[in-house]
């Protein structure tokens, strides 16, 4: 350990000790001052003061928790507040409970000490012997203690992992150190030898030793634990106080008789530790130190401490500590906690609500004083800035402010080169590096508050009656024409050194000896509220617009395009490119690259940073003070004027906190389940609808926070939510969809990629696809049924009209059997009765052959009439057909071969007769007609028809006939065709001359065959009965 060097000889001693102890206080103040140079802040900026500092507050009626007792912050950005109602986390609007279990006994604990673990996990100390419970993974768990005492104080980390936890002062002799490791808690305080006594809050230093105080009604001291070690060592270094503090360089504080640092960023000990004096009317409890080296505090019962870290030079009682309290607007003097954030920001919790402390982006200067309702001039000569007030003259810039003159001008402007004209009732002066020139006013005129000095060194004043003098070398002059009178009380230098001013209606440019008009109503511009010069253009701002006036070319910016860029106060251009624009409470500060283009391009967008009151801006003077109210000094911080007095804004000060804000999913509800923080989800079958709660962690301005947001798979397009942090989707089925939001503050720098949150949805059995291929397979037995029952129908209609056509042909048999034959079966009677009266041999026999015709004709009309009634063939229509072919082919005629494919079934009567009578006819058209050499006759019986074929090798059928469909004067094909409709078939003869002939019969399988197919038959049986029923 390094040698510890201090002493406590108090304040006398000998003379030589006096010397060392004055040299040691020396050497102890130079070390503390560059100790705290050291720290790393941004550039060499001066420290803010704590007017400087924008405070706003949440009180509990507010939605605040109450009773706060710690606040910290996650890697992820949340801010986290233990309160006597648990912990809550905020987003700048919205304080969200963290909800525990049912039956947890973090239930009805209160919460207190907050640890962030080097995982980025929180840990969270509590009341009530609930012990201590980590947020891991959307949810607070409860990490168990064998026997955790009735308050958790404090908490801690060492770089070994392991998490340190100090009971309350309730356990003041036993049980009071506790150390989590490898899953388990055990009671530290023997194994690491700590004695009795009150331990105060652990402090880690940047080399990982973990320092604490313990402290008994005699004296309080400082332990050590070094990394790795097993025991914790005392320090002798003499403490007044029982806390310690580390700051956020991993630098040890102490209280001594001063605020002492122990050990520096390399978590050394110092041999010579600096110390501070305590500014402060009570001693404050160090809480944190801010990047820019500022020490904050609380003071007990009286508020919030902050003391500057780097000294002000120049700058007197604004070195000094200052306290925020109850009167200057916190919450609560029952201070808790203060932490500062990755940003910057300063939190104080109280026992009544939440403040913030940030720095102003406007930030009031305090060195220019007077009345400032009797208003403020300002002008710009190079890089120095001055300002006037009742109280004198003022020089802002370069160097710190410092007042030039007692006296009050009526009116000021810039002079040429360097330093100002002031406009005295009595005389004029020109003040130059502390010099005065003076010139005496011109006789008999009443001077206005406005004046310019062009490049020819004419100093231009106005009268009261709007008129024009201007003044050199040799005296005061009338302009030598006629000017036209100025409306407007802005005179002003444009970049080529020209007097312009406004008439009103007209832009007036006084050019040496020339004077230049132009008339402004075609360009609209309105009410006319001020004349700027910028760069290289005059800039004149109306109700109605902005124009450029540039030479002889003038744009517009329409107020409808830009609506914050017309009624301006006053425009200003800086040499590092950027326009700002002075409304009445507002500022904005746009690109002058892009606001060139904006003139140039109707279609051209034009962001901003727009500042307003929340930014420290306030509103700007009455219109009757006249001049320029913006300028710019020699650092490039922006000056303005305002009813409050002068304000500055560091450009670069805003361009460190121009991040983009990092968006977060909090929550997804559905079906009300919440799931916290989720990263990706699977939703149970059946969910339809949820709800969807983001935010952006940006906690400088949260209210001016903008949303998109899209669904995939939903959304065509981005959905803009304005500042709303709620989606809500509906009517959704199954599948996967991805969230995406993304944020931007008014800077309108959308952040990407922004929060994406990946869904699952499952379906329920009927959104499945085994469902659905059940149902595609109903639907196809469906309409396999229905295509079934059409077949059946059509079938059963043909049927019908069979039948009818069989009952008319028997009809006919019968009319033909019972009165033609039967006539002319009793004419032949008679006529054999006559005949076997007639001797005469040749009569006889004349008559006998008479008869047998007769006989021939009535045997054949039977046959006729047999037809007719088509008595159904008996047998298999194959044995038929071999009977046929016997009966027809004698001697060398043609071969004929049957052929069978298929399994044979039975055929209906009718379909069997009708097919025997289409093949006798096809054979005998081959047998007599085509003088075929061969003939096939083919039976199919397939599942869907009934295929009969005959086709023979003869001459073939001409072409002709085919396409007639039968020869004149023959009926044989027409007899074929209408036999296969009969029985509901389809009849195709293919042939061609020369090259034989085809003759194919098709039949359906539910007209064909006799027998039904067993489960349409049932279909049928079932909807028959049903239609009995």
């Amino acid at each position: 350990m390094p040698r510890q060097a201090w002493d406590d000889e108090g304040e006398g001693g000998t003379p030589v000790r006096m010397l060392i102890a004055a040299c040691r206080g020396l050497l102890a103040a130079l070390l503390a001052v560059a100790a705290f140079c050291a720290a790393p802040a941004a550039g060499q900026e001066i420290p803010p003061r704590l007017e400087q500092f924008r405070h706003d507050r949440w009180m509990t009626y507010e939605g605040a928790p109450a009773g706060m007792a710690r606040i910290a912050q996650t890697p992820d950005g949340w801010i986290w507040i233990s309160a006597a109602e648990g912990l809550f986390r905020f987003d700048g609007l919205t304080f969200e409970r963290i909800p525990v279990e049912m039956g947890s006994p973090l239930e009805r604990a209160s919460a207190g000490p907050l640890l962030v673990a080097r995982s980025g996990e929180l840990w969270v100390g509590y009341g009530q012997s609930a012990g201590v419970a980590v947020y891991r993974g959307g949810k607070l768990r409860h990490v168990p203690m064998p026997s955790p005492p009735a308050t958790i104080s404090y908490l801690a980390q060492t770089p070994d992992g392991a998490i340190w936890a100090v009971a309350g002062y309730r356990n003041f002799a036993r049980e009071r150190l506790f150390r989590f490791a490898g899953g388990r808690w055990e009671n530290a305080e023997a194994r690491y030898g700590v004695a009795e006594g009150y331990l105060s809050e652990p402090c880690v230093t940047a080399d990982g030793t973990m320092w604490l105080t313990r402290s008994d009604t005699r004296r309080s001291i400082l332990l050590f634990l070094r990394p790795g070690a097993k025991r914790f060592e005392a320090s002798s270094f003499p403490l007044t106080g029982s806390r310690c503090f580390a700051d956020r360089w991993g630098r040890l504080w102490v209280p001594g008789k001063q605020l002492v640092m122990l050990a520096g960023r390399d978590g050394k000990l110092l041999d010579r530790p600096p110390g501070l004096r305590e500014a402060a009317a009570a001693p404050p409890i160090l809480r944190s130190i801010g990047a820019d080296g500022g020490l904050w505090g609380l003071v007990l019962r009286k508020g919030v401490y902050y003391a500057p870290g780097v000294p002000e030079a120049g700058r007197g009682a604004s070195n000094r500590a200052g306290l925020f309290s109850v009167a200057d607007g916190l919450t609560s003097e029952s201070t808790a906690d203060l932490f500062i954030d990755r940003d910057g920001n300063i939190w104080v919790a109280t026992q009544l609500g939440l403040d913030r402390f940030r720095r102003a982006t406007a930030v009031r200067e305090p060195f220019v004083t007077g009345n400032f309702s009797y208003g403020l001039a300002m002008s710009q000569s190079g890089s120095e800035v001055y300002v006037s007030s009742d109280q004198g003259v003022f020089q802002l810039s370069p160097g710190e402010p410092r007042k030039l003159v007692r006296d009050w001008p009526d009116g000021q402007c810039p002079a040429r080169g360097k330093g100002l004209w002031l406009i005295y009732g009595t005389r004029i002066v020109r003040l130059q590096e502390g010099r005065e020139h003076v010139i005496p006013r011109p006789s008999g005129q009443n001077l206005t508050s406005v004046c310019a000095e062009d490049r020819f060194g004419r100093l231009w004043v106005g009268t009261v009656g709007n008129e024009l003098r201007w003044h050199d070398a040799r005296g005061w002059h009338v302009p030598g024409r006629q000017l036209p009178r100025p409306q407007s009380a802005d005179l002003v230098i444009t970049a080529a050194g020209d007097l312009a001013y406004t008439t009103g209606k007209e832009l007036v440019q006084v050019i040496g000896e020339k004077v230049s008009i132009t008339p402004l109503g075609k360009h609209d511009p309105g009410v006319i509220t001020h004349l700027s010069a910028g760069l290289d253009a005059l800039f004149l701002s109306g109700s109605n617009g902005l124009l450029r006036i540039r030479g002889n070319r003038i744009d517009r910016l329409d107020w409808r395009r830009v609506p914050w860029a017309v009624q301006l106060r006053d425009l200003l251009q800086t040499p590092a490119g950027d326009t700002w624009l002075m409304r009445r409470d507002v500022i904005s500060r746009v690109s002058t690259r892009d606001l060139e283009r904006a003139f140039g391009d109707p279609g051209a967008a034009l962001e901003r940073v727009a500042l307003d009151l929340r930014d420290g801006v306030r509103i700007s003077q009455n219109l009757a003070f006249a001049g320029p109210q913006m300028a710019f000094g020699a650092d490039g911080r922006v000056w303005q004027l305002n009813n409050n007095g002068v304000a500055f804004i560091d450009p670069a000060q805003l361009l460190r906190r121009a991040v983009r804000p990092p968006v977060t999913i909090r929550a997804l509800t559905s079906a009300g389940a919440v799931h916290r923080d989720p990263a990706a989800l699977v939703l149970s079958p059946g969910t339809h609808a949820f709800d969807i709660d983001y935010t952006a962690l940006s906690y400088a301005h949260p209210e001016r926070l903008r949303f998109r947001y899209r669904l995939e798979g939903v959304d065509a397009d981005w959905v803009d939510a304005g500042s709303r942090r709620l989606a809500s989707y509906a009517n959704l089925g199954p599948g996967s969809y991805r969230f995406r939001v993304i944020a931007s503050d008014n800077r309108q720098d959308w952040s990407d990629p922004g929060a994406m949150l990946d869904i699952v949805i499952k379906p329920t059995f009927v959104q499945g696809w085994p469902f659905k291929l059940l149902c595609a397979i109903l639907l196809l037995g469906l309409l396999w049924l229905a295509y079934a029952l059409r077949l059946r129908a059509v079938a059963n209609r043909i049927q019908l009209r069979m039948a009818d056509r069989m009952a008319e042909r028997e009809r006919i048999a019968r009319e033909l059997h019972d009165t033609l034959l039967q006539g002319i079966q009793g004419l032949m009677m008679r006529f054999q009765v006559v005949a076997d009266r007639i001797t005469d041999p040749v009569t006889r026999q004349s008559l006998d052959r008479a008869l047998d015709s007769a006989d021939a004709v009535v045997i054949e009309g039977r046959e006729r009439v047999r037809d007719l009634r088509c008595v159904p063939e008996a047998g298999e229509l194959g044995h038929k057909i071999d009977s046929l072919v016997e009966s027809m082919v004698e001697g060398d005629g043609p071969r004929i071969r049957l052929s069978v494919s298929g399994g044979q079934r039975s055929l209906r009567a009718l379909v069997t007769t009708e097919a025997l009578r289409i093949v006798e006819e096809a054979l005998r058209n081959a047998l007599h007609h085509a003088a075929a050499q061969s003939i096939s006759v083919g039976l199919e019986y397939g599942r869907r028809q009934f295929v009969l074929s005959i086709r023979d090798t003869g001459v073939g059928i001409p072409e002709e006939i085919l396409a007639a469909g039968s020869r004149s004067g023959h009926y044989g094909l027409i007899g074929m065709r209408e036999r296969a409709s009969r029985i509901g078939g389809r009849l195709d003869i293919v042939g061609r001359k020369g090259d034989g002939t085809e003759v194919v019969l098709r039949v359906p399988a539910r007209a064909a065959y006799a027998g039904r197919r067993r489960v349409a038959g049932w279909l049928q049986a079932i909807l028959g009965g049903v239609r009995d029923a």
